[in-house]
């Protein structure tokens, strides 16, 4: 159930006993953090960026609240979730600090998309990636070619490969999974699952989300998968106290009001 619809059930609830709750603010909307690294190539930030109008709609439309932010400075008790924008490559590479919040949210279970791309432009950011969760980088400058048709498993991970057979990159970079670390969710490793809760994912083509790629019978959908994944449409919310008290005089009063029944029936 859904935190308005929660809240929106205790009033009925509540209603019935003939009373009226009035709430002005409600409980707090589901944050999705939208970080920078301090090399970032503005034209690809997700926030306001027209080429991701539909993928920030999808998650929008769940009544999630997306804000911008910076990588190097983030905590992850700041968002429900966290979308790491591409690196601007060029050879430069994710600061130390940039790269303990990146391994903080590895090691959590916050969920994290993390954009990567195909190009001796971002080998060195990629490697980084890669060595961060584990798995194998392939070099761009070492004749590597990945596939941009690739299948998928939509049994894989159903939260984000439900309804997903095929989809189509434009020159994906590959990190594939190493040793039994990591979940590959497409046939050539263009997207990836990593961490101890399946909760970080890298996508290796920024283009495919972004909609600037034509083909692929399935690349809306799996971009509508990953919103609703990274809007936690699928985890019940934790009521807030208010939330408890509000339930505690529903019972309370249904109590009182059956024993009233109960005494008026025995005289």
């Amino acid at each position: 159930m859904k935190k308005k619809s929660l809240v929106s059930y205790i009033s009925k609830t509540l209603s019935v006993f003939g009373i009226i709750v009035f709430s002005s603010s409600g409980l707090n909307a589901w944050m999705i953090s939208v970080l920078n690294p301090s090399a970032t190539d503005s034209s690809n930030n997700v926030l306001g960026r027209e080429e991701f109008a539909a993928f920030e709609n999808y998650m929008t439309d769940t009544g999630a609240v997306l804000v911008a932010g910076s990588l190097s400075s983030h905590a992850i008790e700041d968002s429900d979730a966290v979308i790491v924008n591409l690196h601007s490559g060029g050879g430069s590479t994710y600061t130390v600090n940039e790269l303990a919040v990146l391994g903080t949210l590895l090691n959590g279970n916050v969920r994290v998309l993390v954009f990567g791309e195909l190009s001796s432009y971002w080998d060195a950011s990629n490697k980084q990636l890669a060595d961060l969760v584990g798995g194998t980088n392939h070099y761009s400058n070492q004749g590597f070619s990945c596939q941009d048709d690739q299948t998928v498993n939509p049994d894989i991970y159903p939260l984000i490969t439900e309804g997903v057979h095929s989809i189509y990159f434009g020159t994906p970079g590959k990190i594939s999974p190493k040793e039994g670390n990591g979940l590959s969710l497409s046939s050539d490793d263009g997207i990836t699952l990593w961490g101890l809760n399946n909760n970080f994912l890298l996508f290796m083509d920024v283009d495919l989300m972004s909609g600037s790629i034509d083909g692929g019978i399935d690349n809306d959908q799996l971009t509508r998968n990953i919103a609703n994944w990274l809007s936690g449409v699928d985890i019940a919310p934790t009521p807030e106290p208010s939330t408890y008290a509000m339930v505690l005089g529903v019972s309370l009063v249904g109590t009182v009001l059956l024993r009233r029944r109960r005494c008026q029936v025995l005289n």
